[in-house]
C-alpha cells in the first residue's frame, strides 16, 4: 500500500462534503433557514423545546419573540441534571460526551455533545482536511506523517458510563482506526499524562521520519512550546532514538513505558545525522530536524499574531493552516487555504445571528443574520445548534474580511471578556495586538510572552505592561524605551486610552518578570485544571491575581510630564 493511503482515504471521506458546503455557501439565507426549522423540529420534545413552543415557531420573527439571548448560566443547572443522568432535557438524546471549555476568559463550562453535534463537528473536520489536503496537492506536497501532542486523557466518566474533558481528547477518541495512519506518534504515546513526557516522546516517535512535513497545535504557542522542548531535550532525544528507549527520568506510567518502548526501532542513521545538526548549528529546531517540514496547522487570528516570529524563528518559512476554527460550543469557521487568519462561516453545524460590535452596550441592539453583514465590521457571535444551546452568546468577537461565494469570512479578533478598562477607554485584545505589532515594527524585542494588566496600589488603576526576555537577552536592552513605545502605541491604536490618559488614567509601568515567568504561569493553569491543548495565555486581563507568584525583577514608572522614569529593582 502507498505510504499515503490515508490521504487517498482520508481524501474520499471529504470530498463530498466538501462539495456540498461549497453549494451552500452561495446560498446562506436558504442554508441557515433550512437549518433553524430542522432544529427546532428535532428538539420540540426537549424541555427546552416545550418551554419556548419550539412547535408553533415557523418564523424567524417567532423564534427571536419566543426565545431570548443566553448565557451559560441559563443552562448550568439542566447541564448538571444530565451529567446525574436525566434525559431530554437539553437534547433529545442522551450526550455521547461532555466537553470542557477552556476558562480562559470566564468560569469553564461543559458542553453536552449528542450524537447530532458530534457528527456535524466531524463533517466540518472533513471538509477543512479536503481543503487541506487539495491546497498540500497544488503546492506538489502531498501532507505524509502529522505529528501532533494533544493529549487523550479525559477527566472522567459519569455514572450512566460518559465521558467528560477536554475537547481534544474526545475529538481523539472518536478519530476511526484508519485515521490514525496519519499520526507520526502511536496513539499510546498521547495517553502520558504529563506534558513534557507526552511531548517527548511524541518527538522521539516523530524523529524516525525524517522526511516528517506536518506538524498539528491547538494554538502557536503550543507549537512553540513542542519546538522548545525538542530544542531543550535534543541530546536525550538523539541518544533515545539510537537506543529505542526512552528516557527513564520521564513521568510514564510503567505499563504503558513498556508498551511505547516495545514500539520503538533503534534508528542509528537518523540519530547521527540529528547529532550532525546539532553540532554544527548548536540547537535542534523543527526546521533543522525535519528538512522537509512544510505545513503547521494551528489556530489562526489577533491573539496568534505575536508568535508569529518565533513561529518563523522554529519553524522557518512554514504555510500555516487554520483548521477549523472552533470551541467546545460549536465550530464556527472552516479555513478554504493556507495562510489564512479568515475562515469561512460554517453555515450547515448552526444557525447563526449577530449583534454588531458597536451596539453591544445598547439594551435593544440590532441583531442580524449571517447573509446581511458586511465586510470589514465586527460583530458578537449569538449560536443555536445540537448542542441544546439557543440564541446562545458565544462571547467571540469576529470580524467579516470579505465572502466566500455569498456566506461570510470571519477572523477572530477577541472574547468578550477581553477588555480591561481603567476609566472608560475599553481597551481590548486588538488593540494590544496592533500596539504589540507597532512596538515589534520599531525595535526588536527579545521577548518570551507578555501580559498587560492593572496595577492594584492606585485609583485609577495604571497600565502594567508585564514582560519575559528571553535568556539572550542584552543586558543593556532600552527598557525605558520599550516603555515609551508601549505607551505610544497603545495610545495610537485606542483613541480614547490617548484621550484618558491626559488628565485620568496614571502613567503606565513597565515589569520585567523572571526567566521562567510565563512556563510557570502555564503549570499554574494546568495545575487548576486547563487542559494543556487548550491553554492559552492571555495578553490582556483584568483579573488582579492572574500573574500572582511571579517574581518581578525590574519596575519601571513613566512619568510623562517631565519624561523620566523611576526604576524599581
Amino acid at each position: 500500500m502507498s505510504k499515503n493511503i490515508w490521504s487517498y482515504l482520508l481524501a474520499g471521506a471529504t470530498r463530498l462534503r466538501q462539495q456540498r458546503f461549497i453549494r451552500q455557501t452561495r446560498q446562506p439565507e436558504a442554508t441557515q433557514q433550512q437549518f433553524l426549522l430542522q432544529l427546532l423540529n428535532d428538539f420540540q420534545n426537549t424541555e427546552t423545546g416545550q418551554r419556548y413552543q419550539f412547535e408553533q415557531i415557523r418564523t424567524l420573527d417567532q423564534f427571536r419573540q419566543k426565545v431570548p439571548v443566553s448565557i451559560y448560566k441559563d443552562y448550568e443547572a439542566d447541564t448538571e441534571r444530565m451529567l446525574h443522568g436525566e434525559q431530554g432535557i437539553l437534547t433529545p438524546e442522551p450526550p455521547l460526551a461532555f466537553c470542557f471549555t477552556s476558562g480562559t476568559t470566564s468560569r469553564q463550562k461543559m458542553i453536552a455533545m449528542p450524537r447530532k453535534a458530534r457528527s456535524l463537528r466531524d463533517a466540518a473536520k472533513f471538509i477543512s482536511s479536503a481543503f487541506m489536503l487539495q491546497a498540500a496537492v497544488k503546492q506538489g506536497i502531498p501532507i505524509n506523517k502529522l505529528l501532533l501532542t494533544t493529549s487523550l486523557q479525559i477527566h472522567g466518566r459519569t455514572s450512566r458510563g460518559i465521558p467528560y474533558g477536554p475537547l481534544g481528547a474526545i475529538d481523539l477518541m472518536n478519530t476511526m482506526f484508519w485515521q490514525h495512519r496519519i499520526f507520526a506518534q502511536p496513539m499510546d504515546a498521547l495517553r502520558i499524562k504529563q506534558s513534557r513526557a507526552r511531548n517527548y516522546v511524541c518527538l522521539l516517535f516523530a524523529l524516525q521520519y525524517r522526511k516528517l512535513n506536518t506538524i498539528g497545535a491547538n494554538f502557536p504557542v503550543i507549537a512553540v512550546g513542542l519546538a522548545k522542548s525538542l530544542e531543550q531535550e535534543a541530546q536525550h532525544l538523539i541518544h533515545d532514538l539510537r537506543s529505542s528507549t526512552i528516557n527513564p527520568e520521564l513521568e510514564i506510567n510503567a505499563k504503558l513505558r513498556a508498551t511505547l518502548e516495545k514500539q520503538l526501532k533503534p534508528a542509528p542513521k537518523a540519530a547521527d545525522e540529528l547529532q550532525t545538526i546539532l553540532d554544527q548549528q548548536g540547537r535542534l529546531t523543527p526546521a533543522l530536524a525535519w528538512p522537509c517540514l512544510r505545513y503547521l496547522i494551528t489556530a489562526q487570528g489577533v491573539p496568534s499574531e505575536f508568535y508569529a516570529p518565533q513561529i518563523k524563528e522554529y519553524y522557518g518559512d512554514i504555510d500555516i493552516f487554520g483548521g477549523t476554527y472552533a470551541s467546545a460550543e460549536a465550530v464556527y469557521g472552516i479555513y478554504p487555504e493556507l495562510n489564512s487568519d479568515a475562515s469561512v462561516l460554517a453555515i450547515n453545524t448552526n444557525f447563526y445571528e449577530f449583534i454588531p460590535e458597536a451596539e453591544l452596550d445598547e439594551i435593544y441592539p440590532q441583531v442580524l443574520l449571517a447573509h446581511q453583514l458586511k465586510e470589514g465590521q465586527r460583530y458578537n457571535i449569538l449560536i443555536s445548534n445540537y448542542a441544546g444551546l439557543f440564541r446562545y452568546n458565544a462571547g467571540d468577537i469576529v470580524e467579516v474580511t470579505g465572502f466566500y461565494n455569498q456566506t461570510p469570512r470571519i477572523k477572530f479578533i477577541r472574547r468578550l471578556g477581553g477588555v480591561v478598562c481603567s476609566t472608560v477607554e475599553k481597551t481590548t485584545d486588538y488593540h494590544i495586538a496592533q500596539t504589540m505589532e507597532q512596538v515589534a515594527a520599531r525595535c526588536s524585542i527579545p521577548l518570551v510572552n507578555f501580559c498587560v494588566t492593572l496595577t492594584d496600589d492606585c485609583f485609577p488603576p495604571a497600565y502594567a505592561f508585564n514582560i519575559e526576555l528571553q535568556a539572550d537577552a542584552s543586558p543593556h536592552t532600552d527598557l525605558p524605551g520599550l516603555l515609551t513605545e508601549f505607551e505610544q502605541a497603545l495610545q495610537n491604536a485606542n483613541q480614547t486610552y490617548k484621550m484618558e490618559r491626559q488628565h485620568a488614567i496614571p502613567p503606565p509601568r513597565l515589569r520585567v518578570l523572571a526567566a521562567g515567568s510565563f512556563e510557570r504561569l502555564k503549570q499554574k493553569l494546568m495545575d487548576g485544571g486547563m487542559p494543556e491543548y487548550q491553554l492559552k495565555i492571555l495578553n490582556l486581563t483584568d483579573r488582579r491575581n492572574y500573574l500572582d507568584g511571579l517574581s518581578v525583577e525590574q519596575e519601571l514608572h513613566y512619568q510623562m510630564d517631565t519624561e523620566s522614569y523611576v526604576s524599581n529593582n
